[in-house]
């Protein structure tokens, strides 16, 4: 019998644990870069609530069409920046507030929410990944979780062997933040 409290008690810290990660989300607010405003008057920025889990790309369409009256001819990808420091678009969301928000003072405007990016639509830093499409995103998602398992489990085939119905209700999850799938 105690065995099965202890089951039951596992059971419910997982999906606490799983409800934390997945219902996770930060708010930002993105601004268009002065430098790259072709417009009289600057845009208005735009204000997000972001599911940690999920990484830009996958949610900052509605961004990019905010900003595309007001900046140059988009060449090559858009990327963002806090504090003229690049964001890494392949790192979540979630990751980047704590990378920012832990890297400044008390003062600093990485502790202030919403957390303040800036939207540009030219010069892409040759330090960040190339991200042409969205399925790029979800590649390397799915490149991670493998590596994950592997290193977790001695063996990849967890997600290589997935079903694809599975596998497109993760990425799902990631665009949404909310958690579609069940093991």
């Amino acid at each position: 019998k105690s065995n099965h409290h202890g089951i039951e008690q596992a059971c419910r810290t997982m999906a606490s644990t799983k409800d934390k990660v997945w219902g996770g989300s930060v708010p930002v607010k993105f601004s268009l870069a002065s430098r790259e405003v072709t417009a009289m008057q600057a845009p208005k920025p735009i204000y997000k609530l972001l599911p940690r889990m999920s990484y830009l790309p996958l949610v900052t369409t509605s961004v990019r069409d905010h900003f595309v009256n007001y900046a140059p001819a988009i060449r090559g990808d858009l990327w963002f920046d806090f504090d003229g420091r690049p964001l890494k678009w392949h790192y979540p969301i979630g990751v980047l507030f704590d990378l920012v928000h832990n890297c400044g003072d008390k003062n600093s405007s990485a502790t202030r929410l919403p957390l303040e990016i800036t939207v540009h639509f030219t010069g892409y830093p040759s330090e960040l990944l190339p991200c042409k499409t969205l399925s790029t995103v979800n590649e390397h998602f799915f490149h991670s979780l493998k590596e994950g398992c592997y290193l977790k489990y001695g063996t990849s085939s967890i997600i290589m062997n997935m079903q694809k119905s599975l596998h497109l209700k993760m990425e799902q999850s990631l665009v949404t933040g909310i958690w579609l799938w069940e093991e």
